[in-house]
């Protein structure tokens, strides 16, 4: 449940944007997260997934979040998306080369050039072009139980 990780872009020139996530970014858990907030919270509008979460610091993503939810320690509900941690780690998104970012763990990437995959860096190379990819399209069917 502690499991730290990052979620955002891949940009133009090859760097990346990305947010921290305080909880539950492990591979079990946070690809298919983002893969139904992809596919229901946002139609799959890539774009629009991430804007919202480059918009916020996360305790954690969860896309069966209500504006009501049970909240921890401050954090505010995002419906469809998680909690958004009140106090952020940083003003913005922290931008830079995926080797040369402080990063808390795996980094969770959309790439609006290839809009069904998640891309998953450990952040140890530049490059990402032989990083995994992660198919989104599961989120028409993946399944998360509502905590």
């Amino acid at each position: 449940m502690g499991t730290r990780g990052n979620v955002g872009a891949i940009n133009p020139e090859g760097t990346v944007s990305v947010r921290y996530v305080h909880s539950d970014a492990d591979m079990d858990y946070l690809p298919y997260a983002i893969a139904s907030i992809w596919w229901n919270t946002f139609n799959r509008d890539t774009s629009a997934t991430i804007a919202a979460l480059l918009a916020h610091d996360w305790a954690d993503l969860d896309p069966t979040t209500k504006p009501n939810s049970h909240t921890w320690a401050g954090d505010v509900p995002v419906a469809g998306v998680g909690m958004r941690i009140a106090a952020p780690l940083t003003d913005g998104p922290v931008t830079g080369r995926p080797d040369q970012i402080q990063a808390h763990g795996l980094m969770y990437l959309l790439d609006p050039t290839r809009p069904s995959e998640l891309i998953i860096s450990d952040g140890k190379g530049s490059d990402l072009t032989g990083a995994p990819a992660f198919d989104l399209n599961i989120g028409e069917t993946v399944h998360i139980p509502q905590r």
